[in-house]
């Protein structure tokens, strides 16, 4: 599987190498541009071909703050507020979080710049269990 050496799971760490090390603070990263366009429409075109252009979007990879080696940013929602929230959290606290095996989604991935035959999670989204939405208890 593509992602099984840098899949997050509760019993092993999230990433070999910190994926977001390389990222620029978004008040220095260049903007949108008609290279992009270009870009983005190739990518669209593969997604159309796989019928996966509803299920895969694409975006800007860019940082606020540094996220530590044993940290992943978590993806946590509060209905009925709709409020969403994504915080950096350290593997031991999802580790020891009271939640399922497969409590969580995947949901942002990077490539890996010198291996095209990997990807890293850069956020999971924890999934809810009670009904519509996600949890925010962590």
């Amino acid at each position: 599987m593509l992602l099984e050496e840098n899949t997050l799971t509760l019993e092993t760490p999230v990433n070999t190498v910190n994926p977001y090390t390389a990222l620029k603070d978004i008040d220095v990263i260049d903007p949108f541009n008609d290279d992009d366009r270009e870009t983005l429409a190739l990518i669209r075109e593969v997604l159309r071909k796989r019928n996966a252009i509803d299920r895969f979007g694409l975006t800007l990879l860019h940082d606020h703050f540094d996220v530590n080696d044993d940290e992943v940013l978590v993806e946590t929602c509060d209905p009925a507020t709709r409020t969403l929230t994504i915080k950096p959290y350290r593997n031991e606290e999802l580790k020891e979080a009271d939640i399922e095996e497969d409590g969580y989604v995947q949901t942002n991935w990077r490539f890996d710049e010198n291996d095209p035959q990997n990807l890293f999670c850069v956020q999971v989204c924890l999934a809810h269990t009670g009904g519509p939405g996600h949890i925010g208890n962590l």
